[in-house]
């Protein structure tokens, strides 16, 4: 018998995907804290308090977010939803480049 890629056990075929998320957001955290700190200067200690408690409400804001549109409507809106909202990010991204975190 040979092997075919539809014999391959899911979480192989999912393994290069979670890998590729890992390495794109894994340092996001401190990349954004080093930027944090950079760019507040004495302020640091309280930037990155605030840094802290801004992923924690952006977590919690999501997952409600995401209960609301999911028992409101069905599943199959939450991808279009997710694509408005990484444009939206996309566009606050573009717009900020230059001004974001002075050297």
């Amino acid at each position: 018998m040979g092997s075919s890629s539809s014999a391959t056990p899911r979480w192989r075929r999912s393994l290069p995907r979670l890998c590729c998320g890992a390495i794109a957001f894994g340092g996001a955290a401190a990349q954004l804290q080093t930027a944090f700190s950079a760019a507040s200067g004495h302020n640091a200690d309280v930037a990155n308090a605030m840094l802290g408690v801004a992923f924690n409400l952006a977590i919690f804001a999501a997952g409600v977010a995401g209960a609301v549109v999911i028992s409101t409507f069905n599943g199959l809106v939450l991808p279009a939803l997710m694509a408005g909202v990484a444009a939206v990010a996309l566009f606050f991204a573009i717009a900020a480049r230059r001004t974001a975190f002075p050297t």
